[in-house]
């Protein structure tokens, strides 16, 4: 489901590319049953094409879980069908349109 089937399980994580190592860590925690995802910058450092692979797998894992997305860039998410909030001042406030 992660996009990792041809991908040796021998392979140590660090040398899986940046994009990989994101789709590894979220299947560890999809493993693990998490119903709340928290993801920090999960489209941080990665190029265009593989960024919107992750955005597409979370967009999939949305429909199962409770994704909470902590993000510098919350246009990438414009198209989902979302609460969004934003940090101000200390305090979480309704995020009615995107910067």
């Amino acid at each position: 489901r992660v996009g990792l089937n041809q991908i040796a399980t021998t392979s140590a994580p660090e040398r899986l590319s940046g994009g990989q190592q994101r789709r590894l860590a979220l299947a560890v925690q999809m493993l693990r049953g998490a119903e709340v995802l928290l993801l920090d910058e999960p489209t941080a450092g990665l190029d265009w094409s593989v960024r919107r692979d992750v955005l597409d797998l979370l967009a999939s894992l949305a429909s199962d879980q409770v994704l909470i997305v902590v993000t510098h860039e919350p246009e990438l998410f414009q198209d989902w069908d979302c609460q969004r909030l934003r940090l101000r001042g200390g305090r979480l406030e309704p995020m009615t349109t995107l910067p």
